[in-house]
């Protein structure tokens, strides 16, 4: 077994170029390494935001609201507040003890 040296490395790299085994790379910007970061941040968010209106939504169910099946994201909200405030059972069954007034 040989002994792995530095002198040994690179007399195997200069074999390597001199037998024309070696090839060049492309390597990514680091540009292009912030946007796939970028993306990939995007993407986990937008699946939380999913999972969230998901959960809410099993939730709704339960008391017997039911959302539109088809709510943009940003307006997901605005379209919870006005289902369950013309519910009036839902109002009752939403609002916590701190916020009631006697």
């Amino acid at each position: 077994m040989r002994n792995k040296t530095d002198r040994n490395d690179a007399r195997g790299l200069a074999q390597i170029l001199r037998t024309g085994w070696y090839s060049r790379v492309h390597v990514k910007s680091l540009h292009s390494h912030q946007v796939r970061a970028l993306l990939a941040s995007r993407k986990a968010i937008l699946k939380k935001c999913v999972d969230l209106e998901n959960e809410l939504r099993g939730l709704l169910k339960v008391l017997g609201i039911r959302l539109p099946s088809r709510v943009g994201h940003g307006s997901f909200d605005t379209e919870l507040r006005e289902t369950v405030s013309a519910d009036e059972g839902a109002k009752f069954r939403w609002s916590s003890p701190a916020h009631t007034t006697s």
